[in-house]
């Protein structure tokens, strides 16, 4: 790529032929090795330096003057900027592109080889696979035990993705995944789910990689937690506003959110807190109801908090303790900080005191999941959080 852009042709050509220069040929020489690799951070990096100082006229012995940021520079020219495009952006799209093409289109030669190839061999890196081809592994599923785990167990035998689905209002029980192409064949199948926004075959994709991640992360933490559905189903949303709205990035969908209620025989606490940056001041509030929606039990009040992430944590804590002192047992626990929550299972040296006396009593309870909702499922504990940032005493209301 340097050779291409030498520095001697910058004193012979405009702003314009820079561009054009640029565009064509860092185009056409990376996209054949972007096609197969996901190039490091570093060497990305190194691409976006070489257009920068080719577009500006830097060289090694003097420095050209900038005279757009590189963020709009890299921008589509129907957004204001260049059309140059960053490193690693071409590289996910390429990636992503393939990976599209073998997804909508997998019974073409070239998908063919490449499922024979990889997939119907079991690729994924899972236990069953590495004990398979020799890596002294158990090949056992590690948060259960019981059986091996293989790509149909992590995706839709494991309680983990049945409790995911259900989560995900799908209902995919009745179906067989023993085809020839697997999961590939789960695009042509029309399971009911409880959302008119999207379609199952634009929520599929993201369900599935969430699942593989989740489950990375419980393998490598000891854990068996469910994946967040509230981040699929976000991500489907964005996927769909910015395919079908080509230039408006404005566009809004409706997403349909309401509070739902827990388990039969259960109790749900929805917890929240406010905190303004201008006056140092937060509100706390927690709220618990029953399967019918009946108000038990809720308090909201001052905070004494430095930041926003430390309101939401006491919030909790007051929640879980009014939890505790009255046996409402069993617990679903829903909030809408995912910073909190992700600060539960990863300790934090400014949040540790909050976090251990938070995971004491989560155990007292059972030790119940504390999941993300988002704030227009939650707009009681929204609203009486703001109010708790003018009140000098504790409020506490019980039917």
């Amino acid at each position: 790529m340097r050779k291409k852009l030498a520095s001697w042709k910058v004193n012979l050509l405009t702003i314009a032929g820079q561009l054009t220069l640029a565009t064509s040929n860092l185009n056409s020489i990376r996209a054949y090795a972007m096609q197969y690799l996901n190039l490091p951070k570093k060497t990305c990096n190194s691409i976006n330096k070489i257009q920068r100082d080719f577009l500006w006229g830097t060289t090694v012995k003097r420095k050209g003057y900038i005279m757009s940021p590189w963020e709009k520079v890299a921008s589509p020219k129907d957004f204001g900027g260049l059309g140059l495009q960053r490193g690693e952006v071409k590289n996910k799209t390429i990636l992503t592109s393939l990976a599209w093409r073998l997804y909508t289109n997998h019974t073409s030669l070239w998908a063919n080889t490449l499922i024979d190839r990889y997939h119907s061999r079991r690729r994924l890196p899972t236990q069953a696979y590495l004990h398979h081809i020799g890596i002294d592994t158990n090949p056992s599923c590690p948060i259960c035990h019981l059986t091996h785990e293989t790509i149909t167990y992590i995706f839709f035998d494991c309680h983990i993705a049945r409790n995911f689905q259900l989560d995900l209002g799908v209902n995919i029980s009745q179906v067989s995944f023993q085809q020839d192409h697997g999961i590939l064949t789960l695009k042509d199948l029309n399971p009911s789910h409880d959302q008119s926004s999207y379609q199952w075959i634009d929520l599929m994709p993201f369900a599935l990689w969430q699942l593989w991640l989740n489950k990375n992360h419980n393998t490598h933490n000891g854990k068996s937690d469910l994946p967040l559905t509230s981040m699929v189903k976000n991500k489907t949303i964005e996927y769909i506003t910015d395919n079908h709205s080509p230039g408006n990035h404005n566009a809004m969908v409706d997403i349909h959110v309401k509070w739902f209620p827990p388990p039969i025989g259960s109790y749900k606490l929805n917890t929240n807190g406010a905190f303004s940056k201008h006056k140092r001041k937060g509100g706390i509030v927690g709220v618990i109801r029953d399967v019918t929606g009946n108000w038990i039990l809720g308090f909201h009040k001052r905070s004494s908090s430095h930041n926003h992430t430390m309101t939401e944590l006491e919030a909790l804590l007051n929640g879980l303790n009014i939890t505790h002192s009255y046996n409402l047992m069993p617990i679903e626990i829903k909030m809408d900080s995912i910073e909190a929550i992700k600060l539960l299972e990863n300790m934090h040296p400014t949040y540790h005191s909050i976090i251990l006396h938070c995971r004491s009593i989560l155990k007292k309870l059972g030790n119940p999941m504390v999941r993300h909702s988002l704030r227009q499922g939650n707009k009681v504990a929204d609203i009486l959080s703001r109010l708790g940032c003018k009140l000098t005493h504790t409020n506490q209301w019980r039917t």
